[in-house]
């Protein structure tokens, strides 16, 4: 195949992956989610009680199970938002934002 050939299909392929990745959520966008999916049901205090207390393997199975009865209440967090959402809770300082609100 000629040079060309390759470019075209390179860049077809960089495109493409361009266009189905999405930019990651900021941390204040993963408070927004979990005022909007997770303080309805419990409330600041007992999410902010839990900060600096549960590591992130604790907030992973906390977020696992979580994100299974939400979805009955359709509210649906993807993959990628739970692991956020643990990686948000399970640091302190990034919490800190949602828990001082």
């Amino acid at each position: 195949m000629s040079k060309k050939v390759f470019v075209v299909i390179g860049a077809i392929i960089f495109i493409s992956l361009c266009i189905t990745m999405r930019p990651a959520q900021s941390a204040e966008d993963y408070g927004a989610l979990i005022k909007n999916s997770c303080v309805s049901c419990h409330g600041l205090k007992k999410i902010c009680g839990e900060v600096g207390k549960a590591d992130n393997k604790e907030w992973e199975e906390i977020i696992t199970r979580m994100a299974k009865k939400a979805a009955k209440k359709n509210i649906v967090l993807t993959n990628e938002q739970q692991t956020g959402m643990v990686t948000y809770l399970s640091s302190p300082k990034d919490a800190k934002t949602l828990c001082t609100d």
